[in-house]
């Protein structure tokens, strides 16, 4: 399903598994476990995508609530406001709610209804469904500027967005659930209801990037540097491998190392792509300098079962060169908490260094 939970915005006092969370406490007239309070809140006050989109899921679900949620009609009020480098109103070219969706099962979703004002206010309506009565959580999916163009004789949504240039100011907007209308008094909105939203710059760091495999000799280097966190990528050979992709989002990094084999998709059993390793990372890039934090997990050598849960942090600087689009990225340390300082994987200026090229 489209994006589903990949934006997860959740409504709630505390975090569960989630990587983003409003770190602030909150005092409700009725106590949540004694009382059934059921909450609605967004899990982070920011985001954004790359300026290569066309739109951009925000979710919202109810949190760590007791009990069976009531199936009782809840009415947000919202309003999209604060544009920068962009409009709001209902055009392709204009940033408005596209939907509102919610997941019936894993290869299912459904609609709720919404009403969208050319001023940027409106109503999303949330109700019990037939499938799985009141949903948990629900995706609304705005939309980013575009055209449509025929390519190959197909209809096909260019980005508006996406420019050749290094663009200075900010381009976003708001959008804030301003009021909430229900019957049951146990449902209540976390006072945080604001989110902003950044168009990441293609021309940075933020894009999605390839490095060149065609020689051997980098997969070594690029394996040698980054199994000590991948067990799967230690046990690779280079004849499986089909590419390696790093795509930095919003204060996220995706390492993607496609292989040869393919799978079928779950819920269509014709549609196949090529199986990935993934290492994912928060990261922080200013100045040149590059930091990934992130976890990896240590598997029991008898029975491959998880074993432990370490935290990383891989230090490198970085560059960008926009004329012949490449990036590169000269990886100086790894560490994690049993491996750090004199003891660290590795630990210099220039350990390994990737040419990456704009993908």
């Amino acid at each position: 399903m489209k994006n589903l939970f990949n934006n997860i915005f959740l409504l709630g006092i505390t975090c569960s598994f989630l990587t983003a969370c409003v770190d602030e406490e909150f005092e409700y007239a009725q106590d949540a476990e004694s009382e059934e309070l059921f909450i609605l809140a967004l899990d982070a006050d920011e985001g954004g995508a790359l300026e290569s989109e066309t739109d951009y899921g925000l979710e919202v679900a109810f949190q760590d609530y007791f009990g069976k949620l009531p199936e009782t009609e809840v009415i947000f009020s919202f309003e999209l406001k604060d544009a920068e480098g962009l409009e709001i109103g209902p055009d392709d070219n204009q940033v408005h709610i596209k939907e509102v969706i919610y997941e019936i099962d894993d290869c299912t979703e459904g609609e709720l209804e919404f009403t969208f004002n050319a001023d940027g206010t409106g109503t999303i309506t949330l109700k019990p469904s037939a499938e799985i009565g009141m949903p948990e959580a629900f995706e609304i999916v705005f939309n980013l500027p575009f055209e449509t163009v025929v390519e190959e004789g197909e209809e096909e949504e260019k980005a508006l967005l996406d420019d050749d240039i290094e663009n200075e100011d900010d381009r976003g907007f708001v959008f804030e659930i301003t009021g909430i209308n229900s019957t049951n008094s146990f449902i209540a909105l976390n006072p945080v209801s604001m989110f902003e939203f950044k168009v990441l710059d293609n021309e940075q760091i933020t894009a999605e990037w390839e490095l060149n495999i065609s020689d051997e000799s980098v997969f070594n280097q690029f394996k040698e540097a980054l199994s000590p966190i991948s067990a799967e990528l230690a046990a690779l050979n280079y004849s499986e491998l089909s590419a390696i992709k790093f795509e930095f989002e919003f204060e996220e990094v995706a390492i993607k190392i496609e292989l040869n084999e393919e799978e079928a998709d779950e819920c269509d059993p014709t549609d196949f792509s090529n199986k990935e390793i993934e290492i994912e990372a928060d990261f922080s890039a200013e100045d040149g300098e590059l930091e990934l934090e992130g976890s990896y997990f240590i598997y029991n050598d008898e029975d491959s079962e998880v074993e432990d849960e370490l935290d990383f942090i891989l230090k490198a600087v970085y560059e960008i060169n926009l004329e012949e689009e490449t990036l590169t990225i000269k990886v100086q340390s790894l560490e994690d908490e049993d491996n750090f300082n004199d003891e660290a994987f590795y630990n210099s200026d220039n350990a390994y260094t990737f040419i990456l090229n704009r993908d």
